[in-house]
Order: structure tokens, then sequence, then C-alpha cells
């Protein structure tokens, strides 16, 4: 028993050193090979041993925040994909990428440093910070690990859920930043006035009580207001859509031209499938590069020679140029000359904008980021036999965003369709790509859509109103996904 309360002694020959490079090894291994991340919290055991056998403070918080860059950094490094590094060696893009990167693993080893120190400086226990250690990680791995929540709740759903229940509880997901957010205020200012509150006298269960209650609320408040919201919207009935999905698996190489390799090799793609006329081909991610809105019209007509077949409606997303400022856009060109255009509206810190409160600060930081500007998300028209039909449009990193999902859906003839449109090879990891697919699967289910997954790379896919998978091009792969919808 005094081993087990005090598992340092059976390890007081091991350095810091071995432990820290030991953890980080394991941990970097089971990412490489794609171990699902919950099982590679073995690869904590080594730091875990060592940092129970630390006694004073500061030495302890050095060796947490040492540990907590070099994992992230570990981790990381799958994470950006052949495509990324490529992007690296573009002198137009460099300091961007550079910079965000930086930011990336910066806030990374940020978070899990603050979350291990918290849960030292607040437990005695061994037995409870072992048991606190794997949750730390499990946070971590919610907030900036690409919501991996994502991945875990639909394994665990889809086993033991019906699909019904499923749709109800799949909020959850949608809300668990919010409540990091919660929890974590309440640490802060619980370690602020420490000294000034009777906060650490109270027994461990109490304590835990007190940080998570806040939390629970606002997360039972939520999913209540998302069902409301969900049984609210009225969404039409439009028959039938035939719908094309293409995946063009472009990787560019140092040298070529992006959005001329990319068209080339969407073209070669699409050769293989003719006499396959439907109502909406979605082509993934960024089409285009910058584009003037008088120049609309001509890249309609780049896109109708796209296929051997013809297609009602045609979207693509693209960088607009209007009144001197850039917008990240999905368009959809009809083949009655309409252009229907959605604004990016959650754009990605420090890579598509610097925040307005650091740039007033910082303005000098302009330099080193891509500069767009925030739009407005609109539902996209598109043609069918049966009419006009609205769709709501959004980017890769939008699939993560249930209220702006949500709050299109509810607009007057919104249909049962969410279209989830970018490029996830530049995530590298595979389980990265998984949760994202799993991402765009709670977006179905708690809107009760069918989800269009376009991505570059892959992976593609259909999803059903329940979830379900119902055509799918794997990732790496090149291909088309021909699907009627039954609405």
């Amino acid at each position: 028993m005094e081993n087990i309360k005090n598992p340092s002694k059976i390890f007081q020959k091991l350095n810091a050193e071995f432990l820290i490079l030991s953890s980080v090894v394991l941990i970097g291994i089971s990412h490489w090979i794609d171990v699902l991340w919950f099982l590679s919290f073995i690869s904590l055991v080594p730091i875990f041993l060592l940092l129970e056998s630390i006694k004073k403070q500061k030495e302890l918080v050095t060796v947490i925040f040492v540990f907590s860059f070099l994992y992230t950094l570990t981790f990381s490094f799958p994470l950006l994909s052949i495509e990324s590094i490529n992007a690296l060696l573009d002198t137009t893009v460099i300091n961007s990428i550079k910079f965000s990167i930086l930011i990336y693993i910066l806030l990374r080893a940020l978070v899990i440093g603050i979350s291990l120190t918290v849960v030292y400086l607040c437990t005695k226990n061994t037995l409870a910070r072992l048991l606190y250690l794997p949750f730390v990680f499990v946070i971590h791995e919610l907030l900036l690990g690409f919501l991996s929540f994502s991945l875990f709740w639909g394994h665990i759903g889809e086993a033991l859920l019906p699909q019904e229940s499923l749709r109800q509880f799949a909020f959850i997901g949608d809300v668990f930043l919010l409540t990091f957010i919660v929890v974590s205020f309440n640490i802060l200012v619980l370690l602020i006035f420490k000294h000034r509150s009777h906060f650490y006298k109270l027994s461990s269960k109490k304590r835990i009580l007190l940080i998570l209650a806040p939390a629970l609320i606002l997360m039972m408040l939520f999913i209540t207001g998302s069902i409301i919201d969900g049984l609210k919207n009225g969404k039409i009935s439009i028959g039938s859509i035939n719908i094309a999905i293409v995946q063009p698996n472009f990787i560019s190489s140092p040298g070529q031209q992006y959005f001329d390799g990319l068209h080339k090799k969407t073209i070669s793609v699409l050769s293989l499938y003719p006499d396959k006329d439907v109502d909406l081909l979605l082509l993934p991610g960024q089409y285009f590069g910058n584009v003037e809105t008088s120049e609309l019209n001509k890249k309609y007509v780049e896109l109708s020679l796209l296929a051997p077949f013809q297609s009602r409606s045609i979207v693509s997303s693209l960088t607009l140029d209007r009144d001197s400022k850039r917008y990240l856009v999905t368009a959809s060109f009809n083949e009655d000359g309409s252009i229907s255009i959605s604004e990016k509206e959650s754009l990605f810190p420090f890579s598509d904008s610097i925040p307005k409160f650091i740039d007033a600060i910082f303005p000098k930081l302009e330099n080193f980021s891509k500069r767009y500007e925030r739009g407005e998300s609109a539902l996209l028209t598109i043609n069918t036999e049966a009419g006009g039909v609205n769709i709501p449009a959004l980017s890769c990193s939008e699939g993560f965003h249930p209220f702006i999902v949500r709050s299109l859906l509810k607009e007057e003839r919104s249909s049962r369709i969410i279209i989830v449109s970018g490029n996830t090879g530049d995530f590298g990891s595979y389980l990265a790509r998984k949760a994202h697919l799993r991402a765009s699967q709670l977006r179905a289910i708690s809107n009760n859509s069918y989800v269009l997954h376009s991505m570059k790379t892959g992976p593609s896919a259909v999803i059903s109103p329940s979830g379900k998978i119902l055509e799918k091009v794997s990732r790496d792969k090149e291909g088309v996904i021909f699907y009627n919808l039954i609405l």
C-alpha cells in the first residue's frame, strides 16, 4: 500500500529526462500509427510517476510546462500534412501558415500545462491525481484536438443508443466548449481567491461539484433550448434531388500552381463518369483563388466545362474581392445564370484574420496573416426539377459550429440538406479527419438533415439524418459520389 501511495520510490533511480521522453515518445507513436487517442493514456504513466516524485512547487510547474510543450509538438507533427508542408515553401502564404502553426502549438501547450498545474495544486491524493490525469487530456483533446469528442461520442452512441435518443443527446458535443470555458473560469477564480475562501477546506467531492455545477447547469439549458429549436424548425420537402460529390484527392507539389493543378485533377476524375446528369455538383474546398465580383460569370463558364455530364447547379468555394475587401465564400452557379453566395462567418483566428483586440495592440501582425472580412452566412439557392431549393453551406471549420447551422435552417424554404465543404488534408492526421466526419454526423443527427460532407482529400460522404453514412469515398482516394436524396 505504501508503494501505491508513493510510487516514486519504485522509480527513484529513473531521472526526469527519461520519464519525460518516455511519455512523449509513446504519445507520438500512438498518434503516428493512428491508435485511437483514448488508448494513448498509457503513455502518461511515466510523466505521472515523475510528477509524483517532485516536492517543490516551482520545479513541479516547470516540468509540467516542459512536458506540455514537448507533448504538443509531438502531436502537432502528424497534423502537418504533406500539403501543409508544401505550402510552407510558397512565399505567398508562408508567414500566415507559420504563424498559425506557432499559435496552434503554443495554445495547446498552454491549455494542457494550466490544466495539469491545476490538478496538482488542487489535489494531494495520489489516486485522485491518477484518475484526474486522463480527464485533463480528454479536455485537452476536446478543446483543441479538432473536437475528438465527435469521434468518441459517435462510437458510444452507435453502440448503446437508438437513433432517436442519439439525436436528442448529440447536442452535448455542441456545448462542450462552453462547458470547458465555464469550468476553467471557476478554477481560475478559486485559485485567485485561494487564501480568502474556504474552498480548500471542503472535501474533494464537494470541490469537484462546486467547479462543475455551473457548467452542468449551462449544458442542460443549452441542450433543452436546442431540442426546442429543433422541434420548431420547419423544413420544406422537395421530393428528390440527384447530387454528385467529387473528391479529386489533389495534393499540390512545390513549384506547381495550386488552383491550376486542382482544376486539371478534377477534370481527370470527372471524365471517368459520363452520362450522369445531376441537380447538384459539389466541388470540395476552395476551388478558385481571388475572384472579382465582375468575374463570377466567367467562372461559371469554366465550371460548366468541368464534367462530361450536365448539372443544374455547381457549388464551389472561392475568395471574393469586393470593395477592396476579401471574403471567403461558397457560391452556387446555376444553369439559369443566377449566382447565390454565402460568406464565411466564423473566421479562423490568426490564419483567416487577426482578432481585432490583438490587431489594435500589435498592428504589424497583419503582415503575418491573411486578411479576410467576416461575412454573413446565408442559404445557397440551387436549381432542381422541383424548382429553387435553399441549402446551408459551411466551410470545414464552420462544420464544427452548430449555431450557424441551426440559424440557417430556421430560414424560410430551408431544405433538409447541409453542405460541409473543405480540405481536411490540412489536418494530416487520420484521427483528425475522422473526428471531422463525426462532427458532420452530429450536424445531421441534431438537425434531422442530410449532410453532404465534401473534402478534397477525403473522406467525403453522404450522411443521413440518423447519422448513418450512406455513401463514402475514403481518405486519400479519388472518386465521385452519386446519390439520389429522397426528401
